[in-house]
């Protein structure tokens, strides 16, 4: 089990991975409860479509993270800067959590440029490209 907010700067209510249930080289994945996330959702408690590249970019911030502490790092900050190719394809349809997996595609420099996916039990809700710029 992964101490999410010791590898993160945001907190309740911005703070929206409640779990890491896979991390690899080339994989890792999150557990949102977006409902819990009521700092993203709009006057009919509806998800609000920017949270979506934030989940993306949270689940990389913290693949991030982990992969720094296996390197012997100290953590280093992601800040969000691009997205590319982003699909908002539907709102999530039931209270149920959504997952977030993401892909690490290539590095620019400071950049890390990862291709995300976020589902809801088996129905793709976005997808596309974040860029991250990571401070040393």
């Amino acid at each position: 089990m992964h101490n999410i907010q010791e590898l993160l700067p945001q907190h309740p209510p911005v703070l929206m991975i409640t779990e890491i249930t896979r991390f690899t080289k080339e994989e890792t994945v999150s557990v949102v409860d977006w409902v819990q996330a009521s700092f993203f959702h709009n006057e009919k408690r509806e998800l609000m479509v920017c949270a979506l590249p934030e989940m993306i970019a949270q689940t990389v911030a913290v693949m991030q993270g982990l992969k720094d502490k296996e390197e012997g790092r100290e953590t280093r900050l992601g800040l969000l800067t691009a997205l590319k190719k982003f699909k908002f394809h539907q709102q999530p349809q039931s209270p149920a959590f959504l997952t977030v997996k993401v892909f690490p595609q290539r590095e620019l420099g400071a950049h890390k440029i990862v291709k995300g996916f976020i589902f809801q039990e088996d129905v793709l809700l976005a997808e596309g490209e974040v860029f991250l710029f990571i401070v040393e």
